[in-house]
């Protein structure tokens, strides 16, 4: 008995290579649909003529199964491609649109941000931090970030491109504003202020919380500015850039007595009292020194930024 089931390779593949008989038929649908080049659809349309017609319907059937099935593949494959270059146009165009609007600086900070901006670099700059620079820089970034809605920066800190060029300004600010602390610093050497009148007004310009220092952040702060003041009168001798000298003093220090949070420990209060008792030793207290100290502005903040209002000290820190 013939076997008539329906085997795939019966019309392709392979086996098909050899010529079946010529069908005109078939031949006229080859002209028909310009198939005369294909010599696989040639030959396989040649031997479907010669197959049952309830094989050549089963073999229709399953071709136009195939077909449906590479056309769903596609399609799917066309959809996540088409989900995906959506996702990109929209990256794309919210990043142009960030890139306009820094080109076209649109989004220029405002007289009281800077104004704030400037407020919070100074108070970490008062601070007995372990390094300046960076750090002092990074701090007070992470200050802006935490109170953007207040600082009306929210819109801006989460777009990349501006938060990269906040961050800019708050480094310059940094900068700029520590070469005025270097300047006073060396001022009061020269007219040989006392370091509690010297240190008064450093609060006074510098500090922005609502709340003055507690006394024991005082007399950190104190401690700082004596250590200040010595590496600045041992950077004249050997050369040294300040903050790079003041800077390895600091970090020596805390190799010898730890990065402890507000230097709460016995051996910290323990230098702490003779680095102030030594500069009192050599500037005494109360004293304005020789000559008035010149500020070029008044001391002191005399804005009042709404945003801080309720900001006590360990907020800020």
């Amino acid at each position: 008995m013939a076997n008539n089931r329906l085997d795939p390779m019966a019309i392709s593949g392979p086996s098909l290579m050899g010529m079946p008989s010529f069908n005109p038929v078939v031949e006229e649908l080859i002209n028909q649909f310009n198939l005369s080049t294909c010599w696989t659809a040639r030959v396989a349309l040649q031997k479907a003529s010669e197959l049952p017609a309830d094989r050549q319907y089963l073999a229709l059937v399953a071709h136009t199964l195939l077909v449906t099935e590479e056309v769903r593949n596609l399609r799917n494959r066309t959809d996540q491609k088409l989900a995906s270059l959506v996702i990109m146009h929209d990256k794309i165009a919210k990043d142009l649109s960030t890139l306009t609007r820094y080109c076209a600086r649109t989004w220029t900070l405002s007289e009281p941000q800077v104004g704030l901006i400037t407020k919070i670099v100074k108070h970490f700059l008062i601070q007995p931090v372990l390094e300046y620079g960076e750090l002092t820089a990074i701090c007070a970034f992470n200050f802006v970030k935490a109170h953007a809605q207040q600082l009306k920066l929210d819109g801006l800190i989460t777009e990349p491109v501006l938060r990269q060029a906040i961050m800019r300004i708050v480094e310059r600010t940094e900068e700029d504003e520590r070469q005025k602390l270097e300047d006073a610093i060396s001022s009061s050497l020269r007219v040989k202020m006392s370091l509690d009148v010297f240190v008064s007004r450093l609060i006074n310009d510098f500090w922005g919380a609502e709340d003055k220092p507690s006394s024991v952040r005082k007399r950190s702060i104190t401690a700082q500015i004596a250590e200040a003041r010595s590496s600045m009168k041992a950077c004249r001798w050997s050369g040294e850039g300040f903050w790079l000298s003041f800077n390895a003093s600091l970090n020596n220090l805390a190799a010898l007595y730890g990065p402890v949070p507000n230097r709460n420990s016995d051996t910290w209060r323990d230098w702490e009292n003779k680095v102030i008792e030594r500069d009192v030793d050599e500037y005494g207290t109360g004293s304005q020194g020789t000559n008035a100290l010149a500020t070029g502005r008044q001391i002191g903040l005399t804005a009042k930024i709404e945003a801080l209002t309720d900001t006590r000290e360990d907020q800020i820190m």
